[in-house]
């Protein structure tokens, strides 16, 4: 058998498929070791055929797999051709869309861990007589072992010494078995709230059942109810024995959307996007290739999970930009949906309180089916929104950042014991140092944007390549020492909060205070479980 191999090398002059000679256990959307030159690197089968159109001699034979199953579905396979063409990409990018980067690396192992439990020839009352009486470490390990549990070694090396548990293990006292062990990620848990659905909700639910073959738009104001759509189509399609994919535009969405699915699917949840770890992204990539979890929640890049016999997949917000990929490899999320969607013949739901107006005008002209929610859930009235006028703050005084009607009613909620949330689109303390002088603004060398001033560290921060510069304390230009700051960030805006509301928690959540795995989740846990409290924060806290 012949194998056509995709070469991991991105490289124009070899974006095409080669040919190898299979070996007998070579199977179609494997990874395989081959030699390519005088190197030996990693390909891609993309499918076995019986002969080549290259003499035999001219070829090479696969060296070995580094799988024992295929890492391509067959759907990808097909996606591939398509991504290509649509997009103008290499193969090679394709590919590495399908697959974790920590898989591709290398740098992603199964976790394998040691347990231990008593044989039958394990007597601690024998033992104990046998044992010095000053091995205190010792005595204190055989009483606590009991028949028929198992002990992690790890723990019981740290109480005991592990020089210790290895004597029991040494004279057949005790056996050790490796188990694999998940690494999940850590989200807040919540109750699971069943409600009964909105006749409008239901024929909702009813018609994307029906409708399987269709793009479903999906226009609901905020809090009219479409996560819990979203919830029974897939229960449904669950029940059926298939799968569902739920996207999300933001990273910062995805703990607060897996808490809420996780209270109803319970394991049956993964969950892939950036933020994890390594270890916890393979676990969950696996998860969802063998079957244990049947619903992948992630970002743009989740649209790729290895899903099989997929009965639904949802785009939320489909509104949102970051669905369309900015860098190589480019493609749009809602594309690669609707492909995934046609070769499993399942419904898409295109889900917004806003959507694209190329997603409505398809809906308007009856390509895409469209339901409305006009009303919310619980039935409450919409939100009542008031523009402050900031200059009559001024000719009346207030020459503050906060509007005396905004800090009127951040008294009350605080008086009441109540949350608030404070949104702006700005991190960091200023978004600008500027020279009263001359005019001089401090400017990233490389991008020639602005820098943000951050206090915390009293540095310049330039947001795109992440490049940081000392604070200005005289112009570079003309020498002044009359530097002015720009635009209020995040740190600002808590730091007035402060001085007005010097006993309230405020907590802060951008970028700056995200950064490491675990950050968001407890930001959300505290700001959950705290009252009165509030939280500022960028477009992370917008939904």
């Amino acid at each position: 058998m012949i194998a056509e191999v995709i070469v991991d090398v991105a490289n124009e002059q070899v974006d095409k498929v080669f040919d190898y000679i299979a070996t007998p256990d070579t199977i179609a959307g494997q990874r395989v070791n081959v030699p390519f030159g005088k190197r030996i690197i990693e390909g891609y089968v993309l499918r076995l055929k019986e002969k080549s159109d290259l003499p035999s001699n001219l070829l090479k034979t696969i060296i070995s797999a580094k799988d024992d199953y295929p890492v391509l579905l067959p759907e990808f396979l097909q996606l591939n051709d398509k991504l290509r063409d649509a997009f103008h990409l290499r193969n090679i990018d394709c590919m590495r869309l399908f697959i974790p980067t920590q898989l591709r690396s290398g740098k992603a192992k199964p976790l394998y861990i040691n347990f231990v439990e008593t044989t039958e020839s394990f007597n601690p009352d024998e033992l104990l007589f046998s044992v010095r009486k000053n091995a205190t470490k010792q005595i204190e390990l055989i009483m606590s072992l009991k028949p028929n549990v198992q002990y992690a070694q790890t723990e019981l090396n740290k109480k005991y010494s592990s020089a210790n548990v290895n004597k029991l293990i040494d004279a057949g006292y005790l056996k050790q078995t490796t188990q694999a062990k998940l690494r999940s990620p850590n989200f807040v848990a919540r109750e699971d709230k069943k409600v009964t659905l909105t006749p409008q909700q239901s024929r909702v639910v009813e018609s994307v059942l029906t409708n399987r073959n269709q793009v479903h738009l999906l226009f609901g104001v905020t809090g009219s109810g479409k996560t819990e759509v979203y919830m029974n189509v897939i229960s449904q399609v669950l029940n059926e024995g298939k799968t569902a994919l739920l996207l999300v535009p933001e990273i910062s969405l995805t703990p607060q959307v897996l808490s809420t699915f996780t209270a109803r699917f319970g394991k049956e949840v993964a969950i892939l996007h950036s933020g994890l770890s390594v270890g916890e992204r393979f676990d969950e990539w696996q998860r969802l290739r063998t079957g244990q979890a049947k619903i992948a929640i992630g970002a743009r890049s989740a649209v790729f999970a290895p899903l099989t016999n997929l009965g639904v997949i949802i785009l939320d917000e489909e509104h949102d930009s970051s669905y369309k990929a900015e860098s190589n490899p480019r493609y749009q999320t809602h594309d690669v949906a609707i492909f995934r969607a046609q070769y499993n013949n399942c419904p898409v739901i295109l889900g917004s309180a806003t959507p694209s107006l190329e997603s409505f005008l398809k809906a308007q002209e009856g390509e895409y089916v469209l339901h409305t929610l006009p009303n919310r859930a619980n039935a409450r009235s919409m939100p009542t929104i008031e523009i402050v006028n900031m200059c009559d703050e001024v000719r009346k005084g207030n020459t503050g950042m906060f509007s005396e009607k905004m800090l009127s009613q951040l008294k009350n909620c605080i008086e009441t014991n109540n949350q608030a949330m404070l949104f702006l689109n700005r991190r960091g303390f200023s978004s600008y140092m500027i020279c009263r002088e001359c005019g001089y603004v401090a400017k990233c060398e490389d991008c020639d944007v602005s820098l943000v001033y951050h206090k915390e560290d009293n540095e310049l921060k330039c947001h795109y390549c992440h490049r940081r510069y000392k604070a200005l304390t005289n112009c570079p230009s003309c020498g002044s020492n009359y530097i002015r700051m720009g635009a209020m960030g995040t740190q600002k805006v808590v730091e007035e909060l402060k001085n007005h509301f010097p006993d309230v928690k405020i907590l802060r959540m951008d970028f700056d205070t995200t950064k490491n795995k675990n950050d968001l989740n407890e930001l959300l846990a505290e700001f959950g479980n705290t009252k009165p409290c509030i939280l500022v924060g960028t477009q992370m806290i917008a939904k």
